[in-house]
């Protein structure tokens, strides 16, 4: 998408010594930030219709779905969904460059949806995947500060923990904490985060949709490479804990 790669162009020259003194480099910055507060919104309501209309095309029967991966008849995923995380990554882009105060606002708008759908009467399920990609996007801009990542955690967890909205729920919602250990690796690293994150993967074992294992293996990969040399004791530990999830998962 053309919006991405001008604010990738824009995001290397930030990051190299000499450009940062560059006027030129300073205008594009705020160009693209003024930009970005325009862009973001539509690009999430355009985010919103694709996933819509992706979710009523592929929302089959359990059943059925286990029917057709016991043929190797996977549905391959539609226009729409590949359109649909081309956009997402421009938002990841955008975000990064985007003025603090508004995304800060957008973010807290993002939570209070996703918590507001949580508890909705009926079936919320595509409205709560839409919004989980969304919160994916703004968790890889590495923009977000550690309270704003702490309250996608604090928001995400019951969705890990419980089946109660779906396996695609659940397996977005995974997606969501293995983006912010990607891109959070310090913050998860707490001493007291990184204990809770443990139990909160151990503990949701006995939920865990089938296809939200391959999602929680990924974050337990990329906690064991975040650990320094002098944590051996805890990474043993972290293993020790783990290891009847990667048994579950190659059986």
């Amino acid at each position: 998408m053309g919006l991405e790669i001008l604010a990738l162009n824009v995001q290397g020259k930030i990051h190299t010594n000499e450009a940062t003194r560059c006027m030129e480099t300073q205008q594009e910055m705020e160009i693209m930030a003024r930009a970005s507060t325009l862009l973001l919104p539509v690009l999430f309501k355009n985010v919103e219709r694709l996933n819509t209309i992706d979710f009523l095309r592929t929302d089959q029967d359990p059943e059925e779905q286990m029917n057709l991966e016991a043929e190797g008849l996977k549905e391959r995923p539609s226009n729409d969904a590949y359109s649909s995380t081309g956009t997402t990554q421009a938002i990841a882009t955008l975000a990064g460059l985007a003025p603090a105060p508004f995304l800060e606002k957008l973010f807290r708008k993002l939570i209070r949806r996703l918590l507001e759908e949580t508890q909705a009467q009926g079936d919320s399920r595509e409205k709560l995947c839409t919004l989980l990609n969304l919160a994916q996007a703004l968790v890889a801009s590495k923009a977000l500060d550690d309270s704003s990542v702490s309250l996608l955690y604090r928001t995400t967890k019951p969705m890990i923990r419980s089946d109660e909205h779906g396996s695609k729920v659940q397996k977005l919602s995974y997606k969501v904490l293995a983006e912010i250990c990607r891109c959070h690796n310090s913050y998860i690293m707490g001493d007291k985060n990184l204990k809770e994150l443990v139990d909160l993967l151990t503990g949701a074992a006995v939920t865990s949709q089938v296809s939200a294992r391959t999602m929680r293996i990924k974050c337990i990969g990329i906690l064991v490479n975040g650990f320094q040399h002098g944590r051996l004791s805890d990474l043993v530990c972290l293993l020790t804990r783990m290891m009847n999830d990667v048994f579950v998962v190659f059986s």
